[in-house]
């Protein structure tokens, strides 16, 4: 009876081993390939260097963080990423309002400009 016992927990043991070393294998490959398209996206982004591939790109690394397939960093390092999100979303809404801070100034400093040449009257007491 033990002998039984005995073999069927080998068996058992094999058995679990086996699914386990299958389903470590299937996670790496996943893994892997996660990386690769990560790669992937990082080059496309460093030879265009355009906006919608680096939003993509930061989405990625965030799934990757909480997969606990890329290392997780600290504060300090994740903050880059949003400020270049942010800036590339200020510069996106400024170049489409069409807003140019040196061409007000100009316009400003004109007016006051005129203002002043009209009290002006060129007399000095």
């Amino acid at each position: 009876m033990e002998e039984i016992y005995s073999t069927d927990l080998e068996q058992i043991t094999e058995e679990i081993n086996k699914t386990q070393e299958n389903q470590t294998s299937e996670i790496l490959s996943t893994k892997l390939e996660l990386l690769q398209i990560f790669y992937m996206c990082y080059t496309l982004y460093k030879e265009n260097e355009n906006p919608d591939i680096l939003k993509n790109l930061i989405k990625i690394t965030e799934l990757l963080k909480k997969c606990k397939i890329l290392e997780n960093y600290t504060e300090e390092n994740e903050e880059p990423s949003k400020r270049i999100l942010e800036d590339l979303n200020k510069k996106r809404f400024k170049k489409q309002k069409g807003n140019n801070p040196r061409k007000k100034y100009k316009e400003k400093s004109e007016k006051l400009g005129e203002k002043c040449k009209k009290k002006f009257d060129g007399n000095i007491k």
